[in-house]
């Protein structure tokens, strides 16, 4: 998994992120992702940066899930790109998402 966020304002901004297993149960809310994300950068997270967020003890989770990303940001853009199998293309699964929230 490799997440891109770009902050597309003049001024650095907070980015915070709900992540949810398939089933709907939350397994972190409102974590910090980025405290400063600075004007006009991007930042790429992997699976093992949404890991770090998770309650002490659980390093994973299983399956798919949803992350619900915001921000103090007025305009951002969010980015997601995904490789089937070890080796594999990188697959473009973004849809646009800009804005404060994604």
């Amino acid at each position: 998994m490799n997440l891109r966020i770009t902050n597309k304002t003049a001024l650095p901004g907070l980015v915070l992120a709900t992540l949810h297993a398939v089933d709907g149960t939350p397994l972190f809310t409102n974590q910090t992702l980025i405290e400063a994300l600075e004007p006009q950068k991007t930042v790429r997270l992997t699976a093992a940066n949404l890991a770090e967020k998770l309650p002490e003890g659980t390093t994973t989770w299983i399956g798919r899930g949803t992350l619900t990303i915001s921000s103090d940001l007025t305009d951002m853009a969010v980015s997601l790109s995904l490789r089937n199998k070890l080796g594999g293309p990188l697959i473009n699964h973004s849809v646009g998402a800009s804005g404060n929230g994604c």
